[in-house]
C-alpha cells in the first residue's frame, strides 16, 4: 500500500478525442480460414518462444547485476515511512506521489528554504542505489542545500523504498524525468534548476540535464561508464570463472548507464567532485571523473565544467568534508544559485 499523499499535479498532454469503434459484422468461419490462422499460429510460434526466452534471461541477468555487482541494500518499507514521517516533521514538507509517463507512482518530497517560495533555485537529487532518498545519510545533502537557500526536489526511483514498480535504466530516466518537470511546474526555471547526480544517479541526472535544456548537472563520485565500474569489481574481487563469464555478459547487457556519451548533451554548467581514492568505483586516480571533464571540453558551447578532486571517500557529505563542502559553495556561485 502507498502512504497517503499529496498527488502531484503533473501538467499533462490535452487528451485527444478517440475515434468511433467501428466493428466488423460477424461472419461464418469456413475451413480456409482455420487454416490460415493454423498457418500463421506455426509461423509466430518459434518467434514467441525466442522473445519469452530473451525476456527470461534478461531478468535473471538483471537479478545478477543488482544483487551481485550494485549489492543494492533496500530499506524496509516502515523504515522508510518512518523516515519520511521524520522528514515532514523537521522540514514541514508534505510527501507528494509523482505518477511517471508510464503510469508508475513515485514517492517524493520537495522541500523550500527559509524565506524562499517555490520559484527559487532548485536542485533535484538523483542518488546512489544503496539506500532509500529519504535515508539519514541524504538528510545531510538535504541540510546541505537548505543551509545556502536552495530549494530541494528529492524522490525513490521505482522499486526503491515506497515507490511501485521495479528498477530499470529506462525506468530511472522516466523517474527523474517526472521529478524536473513537477520543480518546472512550480514555475522555476531551466536555469535555476539544478540536477545532482551522486555515484550511480549520475547515470539519471547525466541523461535529465541533457534533455532539459539550460539546467545545470552537478556530478559526485560519478562513473563514466556503468559497465566499466562492473567489470573492474568483478576483476578485483576474484570471482569464480562460471561467474565472472555471466557477469560479462549481464554487465553488457543491461547495464547501459553511458555517462561518456551523454554529457556532451548538457548545455548548462557542469560540476565533477571526486575522491583521491574511490574504493566503490575502483579507481586510485579519479580517472572517471577526468575522463567525464575530457569528454564534456570537446563540444562547443559557452558554459564552462568545474573538477575538484576533495577529501574524503566515495561516502563523504558536504556536512562532513570541508573541502567538499568549499566545492559546492564555489559550484553554486558560478551558476548563480547563491
Amino acid at each position: 500500500m502507498m502512504p497517503s499523499s499529496t498527488a502531484a499535479p503533473i501538467p499533462q498532454e490535452p487528451i485527444q478525442s478517440q475515434p468511433r469503434q467501428f466493428t466488423s459484422p460477424e461472419r461464418p468461419q469456413n475451413s480456409s480460414d482455420w487454416a490460415l490462422k493454423a498457418v500463421v499460429v506455426t509461423l509466430l510460434l518459434p518467434y514467441e518462444i525466442i522473445c519469452l526466452i530473451n525476456e527470461t534471461v534478461k531478468a535473471i541477468l538483471f537479478y545478477t547485476v543488482q544483487h551481485i555487482l550494485m549489492g543494492a541494500t533496500l530499506m524496509h518499507r516502515s523504515h522508510v515511512q518512518g523516515r519520511i514521517d521524520h522528514l515532514k516533521e523537521t522540514y514541514g514538507s508534505e510527501p507528494l506521489t509523482l505518477i511517471t509517463q508510464d503510469a508508475v507512482a513515485l514517492s517524493a518530497m520537495h522541500f523550500v528554504a527559509r524565506d524562499k517560495d517555490a520559484q527559487n533555485a532548485t536542485v533535484v537529487l538523483c542518488v546512489g542505489n544503496d539506500a532509500s532518498v529519504f535515508d539519514s545519510k541524504y538528510e545531510q545533502t538535504i541540510q546541505a542545500y537548505l543551509s545556502r537557500g536552495v530549494n530541494v526536489m528529492c524522490f525513490d526511483y521505482r522499486g526503491v523504498g515506497l515507490s511501485q514498480g521495479t528498477f530499470s535504466e529506462n525506468g530511472s530516466y522516466n523517474d527523474g524525468k517526472v521529478a524536473v518537470e513537477y520543480v518546472k511546474h512550480l514555475g522555476v526555471p531551466h536555469e535555476k534548476i539544478l540536477i545532482e547526480g551522486y555515484s550511480m544517479g549520475s547515470g539519471p541526472a547525466t541523461y535529465l540535464a541533457g534533455l532539459f535544456e539550460r539546467t545545470h548537472l552537478l556530478l559526485r563520485c560519478p562513473f563514466a561508464k556503468m559497465s566499466d565500474v562492473g567489470r573492474a569489481h568483478q576483476e578485483r574481487q576474484g570471482t569464480n570463472l562460471p561467474l565472472r563469464f555471466l557477469t560479462r555478459i549481464a554487465i553488457d547487457y543491461v547495464l547501459e548507464y553511458d555517462n561518456i556519451a551523454k554529457i556532451h548533451k548538457v548545455a548548462g554548467h557542469v560540476g565533477i567532485i571526486t575522491a583521491p581514492y574511490d574504493f566503490e568505483l575502483q579507481e586510485e586516480r579519479c580517472q572517471h571523473g577526468r575522463r567525464l571533464v575530457e569528454a564534456y571540453r570537446q563540444r562547443e558551447g559557452m558554459h564552462t565544467i568545474t573538477y575538484e578532486e576533495a577529501a574524503g571517500n566515495h561516502y563523504s557529505q558536504y556536512t562532513r568534508e570541508e573541502r567538499l563542502s568549499s566545492a559546492l559553495d564555489e559550484f553554486l556561485k558560478r551558476i548563480n544559485f547563491t
